[in-house]
């Protein structure tokens, strides 16, 4: 991981990463215990809700891809949704307050990548999928509207998408199969 990208929590954009335990993350939010899995490398991150962190955390994803061997195609999928969901949590869930946190947990298994975004910010409507109303192409980035419709493509290019709130967390997850 190139650390020269992250800067400190002190500053107005940030993002660090914190030490995790094998298996631990993943052990947390399994779905499926017999279903063999094996985690791969997994890293928890913490930005601060602005869209510079969001950028900072974006480039570190896809390092963290190319060091994991992730196909572009794929990585190209995962970091536009991370970034959109991103994007929804500083405007929506925190209205562009650039002064709160979100943890960023990265699992990745030897047949799918999953993420996890915690925040404290406010609710994302219930977490009801949204209506389908997007008409893109995933291999045209310029043919993806400009605002609104951040949880469709998100829901279009991830194989599974989870959204709960449990004790005022708003807890997203988001997996793609390789």
């Amino acid at each position: 991981m190139n650390t020269a990208a992250l800067h400190t929590m002190n500053s107005p954009v940030s993002c660090y990463k914190l030490p995790t335990f094998k298996g631990w993350l993943a052990l947390s939010n399994s779905r499926n215990s017999e279903t063999k899995n094996l985690i791969i490398h997994e890293a928890h991150y913490v930005i601060s809700s602005n869209m510079e962190s969001v950028i900072l955390l974006s480039e570190t994803l896809q390092m963290e891809c190319e060091n994991n061997r992730i196909k572009d195609d794929i990585s190209m999928h995962i970091r536009l949704a991370i970034v959109e969901a991103l994007n929804n949590i500083v405007e929506h869930a925190f209205k562009s307050n650039g002064n709160k946190e979100i943890d960023v947990y990265i699992t990745f298994f030897e047949k799918n990548i999953r993420i996890r975004l915690t925040d404290n910010g406010l609710p994302n409507h219930n977490g009801v999928r949204p209506v389908d109303q997007t008409n893109f192409s995933r291999e045209d980035a310029m043919s993806i509207p400009d605002g609104g419709y951040g949880l469709s493509i998100i829901h279009q290019i991830m194989d599974r998408v989870d959204y709960k709130r449990k004790n005022n967390i708003n807890i997203m997850t988001m997996e793609k199969f390789l």
